[in-house]
Parts: structure tokens; sequence; C-alpha cells
């Protein structure tokens, strides 16, 4: 699953090809498709309960990313086409009136979604592997970083994911029993 989903790199480079954008109706039939062939593998392995829920929830996870990854990508594509657009039509026309409303146009594209300093080079392999490993849903082309580690802010996440590891263990353990043929049932 984890290799799979680099397929949304290689489709985030061919929407740059393309004179088109992809539109999110190709976002969403990629990520069904993605759900789909999960979903079937799953079903098609003889899985218990337990591990059959976790690649389920897990492939969820992996859909959301590529999903934001897709989308974030798919509007920085669409907004860098718009301000090539204008600069042309900049050089192009020396009328000054439609050089202010250009400048206007530009301003407002540029609120509206800014595009990132690195864009398009962002859609590398390890841009994409640090957005996989990084806990978040949201793709952005570059994470805050803090200069030095804090060792107060490691050991409490740490300790909450402990806590949270001894949490989940005992939820599974008191509300599943495993039955003779080590099957997973809910009780």
């Amino acid at each position: 699953m984890f290799v799979t989903s680099f397929a949304a790199l290689a489709l985030a480079k061919v929407a740059r090809i393309l004179p088109i954008p992809v539109g999110g109706i190709g976002r969403v039939l990629f990520i069904l498709a993605f759900q789909v062939s999960v979903m079937i593998w799953v079903l098609a392995g003889d899985w218990d309960g337990m591990a059959a829920g976790f690649e389920v929830l897990h492939s969820l996870v992996y859909s959301m990313k590529m999903y934001s990854y897709l989308s974030m990508n798919e509007t920085w594509e669409t907004n860098h086409r718009k301000q090539k657009k204008l600069a042309e039509m900049e050089v192009e026309d020396d009328n000054v009136s439609q050089a202010l409303s250009i400048e206007d146009e530009e301003q407002k594209w540029e609120e509206e979604a800014k595009l990132p300093k690195n864009y398009p080079q962002n859609l590398t392999i390890a841009n994409y592997l640090d957005y996989l490993l990084i806990p978040t849903l949201v793709y952005e082309a570059r994470y805050p970083r803090t200069e030095k580690i804090r060792p107060l802010y490691v050991l409490e996440k740490l300790i909450a994911t402990i806590f949270t590891m001894i949490l989940l263990h005992v939820n599974t353990t008191s509300f599943s029993k495993v039955s003779a043929n080590d099957k997973c049932i809910f009780s």
C-alpha cells in the first residue's frame, strides 16, 4: 500500500504535463480505485478482523493524504498556468488600462492561493516521502521546522504515544475475543 501510494506523485507529474487540469473527478476516481483495490486485497486474503480493520483504516489515511497532495498540486498548477498566461498578456499588450486590470487580476490570484516558492520543484520522491512520514493529512510544499530539537516536547509526545498504545491494547484485549479458528470476534 505504501508503494502504491506513490502513484499519486506520478499522477501529479502527469497532470503537470497535460494541457487541461485533471480535476476533481480524476482525483476521486484515482482514490476510489485505490480504496477498491485495498478492499479486494483484504477480502481476498484470509485475514482476521483486527488486521483487516487496521488495513482498511490505514488505507483511508493514505487515501486522504493522496487526495490532499493531488488537490494542492492541482491548485498550484492551475494558478501557475494563470500567472504565466497573465504575464504573457502583459507583455503582448501595451494598453495601460489593460495592464492595470492584469495587475489587479494577478494580485487576486496571489491572494487566493499563493504558489509556494519551490513549486513545481516539490514534485519529487523525497518531498512526497517526507509528506507521507509526517503525521499530517494536509499537504504543504514546505513544513515549518524548528532550529533545534526540544527535549521536553519530544518527551511529552513520547509519553502521550505510550499511553495511547496502552489504551489501545487494553481496549482491544478487553472487547475482542478469539474463537477456536483464530478469527477475531467483537463482543
